[in-house]
């Protein structure tokens, strides 16, 4: 049978166990592995812009996109300007009780700041979104990568139900499908080039070596 939706993947699951006892754990299995999922991956279908992150004036901190699960960029709409990310430990040392445009700010719960705002400011946030599967119903990677999604339930699965044996067989087969998700994203990302000026470009028209400068 084909897995490209969230109730589709219900029933593999259920299949694959052979447990009528687990049906009513099997959401819950395919929540946890999606977990794991999430924590491992950072795929360019991942990525995604929210264009209206909101600093509210005399604040020091912004609400996360949603699905957000990490930082790519941050900027402000007016200019362009990216504020510098940074540790907690050092926000916390650059904080100040006056006021102005934020140059500095950490992740937390939401967007912290080392000065609250001298007026409302509206940022950019390029990031890295978490899969929701029983939210989206569907999504890239389990059109395109199912078993990633079946073996990572079935790990969880397999832990709950105290069977070491399997869950470790499982386990290596969801680290598999990571490593090679993430190896064919990398693989992707380093054939792209970048366009340059034709006066930049070397003697034969075709490249541009950023370490030699020509």
């Amino acid at each position: 049978m084909s897995i490209t939706t969230y109730a589709e993947l219900q029933t593999a699951v259920e299949n694959w166990l052979a447990r009528s006892d687990l049906t009513s754990r099997v959401t819950e299995f395919i929540q946890l592995g999606e977990s794991r999922l999430n924590s491992k991956l950072r795929l360019f279908q991942q990525e995604t812009t929210d264009t209206s992150i909101s600093l509210a004036s005399s604040s020091d901190s912004a609400s996360l996109p949603s699905g957000f699960l990490e930082a790519i960029d941050l900027y402000y709409n007016t200019d362009y300007y990216r504020p510098t990310q940074v540790d907690k430990r050092t926000l916390n040392a650059l904080r100040s009780t006056s006021t102005a445009r934020p140059n500095y700010y950490t992740v937390d719960t939401a967007f912290q700041f080392e000065i609250s705002a001298d007026q409302a400011y509206t940022l950019t946030c390029d990031y890295y979104a978490k899969w929701d599967i029983a939210t989206d119903s569907t999504n890239w990677l389990l059109t395109n990568a199912p078993d990633a999604y079946l073996r990572a339930s079935l790990t969880a699965a397999f832990e709950y139900i105290r069977n070491t044996e399997e869950m470790l067989k499982w386990k290596q087969l969801t680290d598999e499908s990571i490593k090679e998700l993430n190896r064919v994203d990398s693989r992707t990302r380093g054939q792209v080039t970048m366009r340059v000026d034709a006066g930049l470009r070397s003697r034969d028209g075709r490249s541009f070596n950023i370490n030699r400068g020509y």
